[in-house]
């Protein structure tokens, strides 16, 4: 047997000596930085995943409506119309009146937990809203995340951290945009 193979056996119940597999050392290191390579390539793809998907409402709590109304802007002035020169057909050109897009309102939170099946998420999040806290759940991806309160500042949200960090101590203050 050489010194620059790797060999994997195993002895038989007579004695007998059963080869597996037998490589280099030279392809079995090959084949590891392979391995490791493949690992960092997936882990990479993993996480820009991770980044690209995004949080999916499903809350009353979060989707309630606001006390907003929304107006049908009706144009104040007729259209006017012009006639081209060769073929005298009308024209309308109409002035459009875009309003700006509403900033995106950013609340802190409690992440309270993750589940994997949503109707435990469900159980708990009627529990919280038994005690009288504000909870909400989202999805994000096959996971069932659990949120509490909705505070404008952190301050705020650390006091119902300390009321429930017996309860759920994994749990930790998000600042989510909505």
């Amino acid at each position: 047997m050489d010194n620059n193979q790797l060999t994997f056996s195993y002895n038989d119940k007579d004695g007998s000596k059963k080869y597996f597999i037998s490589l280099s050392k030279d392809k079995a290191a090959f084949l590891g930085l392979f391995i490791i390579a493949l690992c960092i390539v997936s882990y990479i793809f993993g996480v820009e995943k991770g980044k690209k998907s995004e949080l999916k409402l499903t809350s009353p709590a979060i989707t309630e409506p606001t006390n907003e109304t929304l107006e049908i802007v009706q144009p104040t002035e007729q259209p006017s119309i012009q006639e081209t020169a060769d073929t005298s057909t009308a024209v309308a050109i109409q002035t459009s009146t875009e309003e700006p897009e509403p900033k995106q309102q950013e609340i802190y939170t409690l992440q309270i937990a993750t589940y994997k099946k949503r109707d435990i998420a469900e159980n708990e999040l009627k529990k919280l809203k038994k005690e009288g806290i504000d909870s909400f759940i989202l999805e994000k991806n096959e996971y069932t995340v659990l949120y509490a309160g909705k505070f404008s500042d952190e301050d705020q949200a650390e006091s119902l951290s300390k009321k429930l960090r017996t309860r759920y101590k994994d749990h930790r203050i998000r600042r989510l945009s909505l």
